[in-house]
């Protein structure tokens, strides 16, 4: 019998060179994929909270430690894919290498090396797993991932409530499994995306998944967290649109010009009454203190602009240029609050040329997933509400991040391909 012939899913003009269908993956790495989806979401980042230190205990890098020797068995066994997946993601590729390049120029040699090698280990993951699964696996595998970290949040918060629910800051706001409600509702933000994907491609599961979806809404409404709530509105009003656009060509065209139209809409409010938009989010014109923070990052990155001060090592240095910023702005600020900003200062216009690069050619080759049954429901709502989140938090080739392996699967997926057949293979 010949092989079956997949037909990736490219942008408009890009070659389409067929692939082999893979033979079925057993269910062990299906379950180890989706453990680790889980463990990327940080649910014992709250251990550091309970010992009580506010940065990273040492002992938090033997966890990742630990979750790199479990994913070996899956790494040795699908090390065949990792060639192709890295010819069809260069951009990416290249990102991953230079930071791992950076120690050359670090300002903290060692704390890049043991950084970027976390970013290699989930560069491989991601390479796997769009290699291996197919939209459907990917889909059901994330939202096993988003229900375990939910699960986690709604014990945490009702059984351990000093550790669950905020009450310095924020008082009577959700953390969940996290330190802070925005990392709630933000993971939950993603989770009401991939959950309404999986109630849709997963009939046998569509009333578990579907208690998911009430579940994460209902835990962005206790995190209190505005942009969440926000994002998981666009999350299913952007569910909604795909669904609505598949219907046929001149819907198409007419929801693409609403959308124009809302847009312009939005854009008008922004430039002319910036205000409403603040207060709408529920921040203040500098964004909480970002744009503080951000004055001063911008100084500092115009002092190394082309590769930055090495991947991951400019906040690690009190003593460095990071004092700085810090004297500056009038207190121990923890990150730049910013992707673009973060990666600007670990690899400079170099490392974020090649993000650009990527977040382009990503958002081109969306639009031609839309005609997948599979990959229209998931991929734009999960690449939407990155964009969004890279705004405020560092997400951005951040090392053991379910938000940043997120975005590396469905970039390499959409770059990979997909069957043009629906999947039976139903592993976990």
């Amino acid at each position: 019998m010949p092989p079956i012939a997949f037909t990736p899913v490219y942008a408009p003009g890009q070659s389409a060179a067929p692939l082999v269908a893979p033979a079925a993956n057993p269910p062990w790495q299906f379950g180890l994929i989706a453990f680790a989806l889980f463990a990327l979401g940080d649910p014992f980042i709250n251990l550091n909270k309970i010992n009580g230190g506010e940065d990273p205990a040492p002992w938090i890098r033997y966890v990742w430690l630990t979750l790199y020797i479990i994913l070996t068995p899956l790494f040795v066994a699908q090390w065949r894919a990792l060639p192709g997946g890295l010819a069809r993601a260069p951009i990416l590729a290249a990102l991953g290498l230079l930071a791992m390049a950076s120690a050359a120029w670090s300002i903290l040699p060692d704390v890049t090396l043991r950084r970027a090698v976390g970013v290699l280990v989930w560069l491989a993951f991601a390479i796997i797993v769009a290699q291996r699964l197919s939209w459907r696996e990917i889909i059901r595998a994330a939202a096993w991932g988003f229900l375990w970290l939910a699960a986690i949040s709604v014990v945490l918060a009702l059984v351990w409530p000093q550790h669950g629910i905020m009450d310095v800051e924020h008082p009577g706001a959700w953390s969940g499994a996290w330190t802070h409600k925005n990392q709630l509702g933000g993971h939950m933000a993603m989770a009401v995306a991939t959950f309404a994907a999986a109630a849709l491609i997963d009939p046998q599961r569509r009333m578990m998944w579907g208690a998911g979806l009430a579940l994460a809404l209902g835990l962005v409404v206790l995190s209190t967290s505005a942009t969440a709530l926000l994002s998981s509105a666009l999350a299913l009003g952007l569910f909604a649109f795909v669904l609505f656009v598949r219907r046929g060509p001149i819907v198409a065209v007419l929801s693409v010009a609403a959308i124009a139209i809302v847009s312009l809409l939005i854009g008008g409010v922004l430039l002319l009454a910036p205000e409403l938009a603040f207060n709408a989010i529920g921040r203040d014109a500098t964004l909480t203190g970002r744009t503080d923070i951000w004055s001063y990052l911008f100084r500092a990155i115009e002092q190394r602009p082309a590769l930055g001060y090495g991947y991951g090592a400019f906040w690690e240095d009190d003593t460095g240029p990071v004092w700085w910023v810090r004297a500056g702005v009038g207190w121990k600020a923890p990150s730049a609050h910013n992707g673009w900003i973060e990666l600007a200062l670990g690899l400079g216009i170099v490392g974020g040329g090649l993000f650009a690069l990527s977040a382009v050619m990503t958002s081109v080759r969306v639009i031609g997933a839309i005609a997948h049954p599979h990959a229209c429901v998931f991929a734009p709502g999960i690449l939407a509400l990155f964009f969004i989140q890279t705004a405020g938090e560092g997400y951005v080739l951040e090392d053991n991040n379910l938000m940043w392996a997120l975005y590396l699967i469905v970039a390499i997926k959409l770059a990979v391909g997909e069957p043009v057949a629906t999947d039976s293979r139903d592993e976990g």
